[in-house]
């Protein structure tokens, strides 16, 4: 109750991309959220990737809450090289994870906003896009936007925090320049519906968050036939799409550890996508799936 209260637990996945990725798998077993007393830290471990820690800051001093971020990592670093263990990584990819997307730092720096005017305005995400960040509306808060570095490869994690803060500068500078014109867009008059989910739910029953993958592509082997894919948009069906072959090249392949093809390329043949908006429609179900099937 004390750790929802600060709103650092996590819930079980409901999207399709993430059940058909195998997120949900046993569902709630091996999971758990460790937090320092003040909550100012926290991880989360077996969410989406085995390990992500979080660090949080009230008011505008990102640096300080990144700072307190690295100081953490470096212990738990520390002790897993003390274990014998390391981080996944690659000089290749960099710090590797479940989703594509996230290789590279593996880090997102996010800052809450309250915008009410500017995200209003036609060419607000296209700003965003310009000052290379990616923003996201709050549940239930209307006006409070999330902003987060889109770039976490190529770059290095000082540079994507700084990034942010730059971008979040300029965001806020516009915001007060429409306070000052007193001529904000009107928004569309908004319904807000609450959820109430049952607190008895049991997992073990449910697709994708029991013991049992979830239903459509098979994840043992792949079928001898590539399905059709005509109408599936992502970036591993565009792979396919453009060059068939490659689906025949990996169909019977497997990781050392037994992770296979099927498994990777399930999320993108379980959910059709949107041309315009693209998934990477893989899973990396261990660190050798970025060589095996690179």
């Amino acid at each position: 109750r004390l750790l929802n209260g600060r709103g650092i637990t996590f819930a079980e996945p409901d999207s399709i991309v993430s059940l058909s990725s195998g997120l949900g798998r046993h569902w709630p077993d091996a999971r758990g959220v460790y937090a320092s007393d003040s909550g100012s830290i926290w991880a989360w471990v077996n969410e989406e990737d085995h390990l992500r820690l979080f660090a949080g800051n009230e008011g505008s001093d990102l640096h300080a809450a990144f700072d307190r971020l690295c100081s953490a990592e470096a212990a738990i670093s520390f002790a897993v090289h003390q274990a014998g263990h390391r981080f996944a990584c690659s000089q290749r990819f960099g710090y590797l994870a479940a989703n594509p997307l996230n290789a590279g730092t593996s880090m997102q720096a996010r800052v809450s906003l309250k915008l009410p005017l500017l995200c209003w305005q036609p060419d607000f995400r296209s700003l965003c896009g310009k000052l290379k960040l990616q923003v996201y509306q709050g549940h239930g808060c209307p006006g409070i936007w999330h902003v987060t570095n889109v770039e976490r490869f190529g770059t290095s994690e000082a540079q994507q925090v700084d990034c942010v803060v730059k971008g979040c500068r300029e965001l806020v500078d516009h915001e007060l320049r429409l306070e000052q014109a007193s001529q904000p867009a009107t928004p569309p008059s908004l319904s807000i519906l609450e959820q109430i989910a049952s607190s008895t739910r049991r997992f073990a029953e449910e697709p994708g968050l029991g013991a049992n993958e979830y239903p459509g592509f098979p994840t043992n082997e792949c079928p001898d036939d590539m399905p059709d894919i005509s109408a599936n948009f992502s970036v591993m069906t565009d792979v396919l799409k453009k060059d068939p072959s490659t689906y025949h090249r990996y169909k019977t392949m497997t990781t050392r550890s037994g992770v296979s093809f099927a498994k990777v390329i399930k999320p993108g043949m379980d959910v059709k996508g949107h041309a315009m908006i693209k998934t990477t429609g893989m899973v990396a179900g261990d660190e050798e799936c970025y060589n095996v099937f690179s």
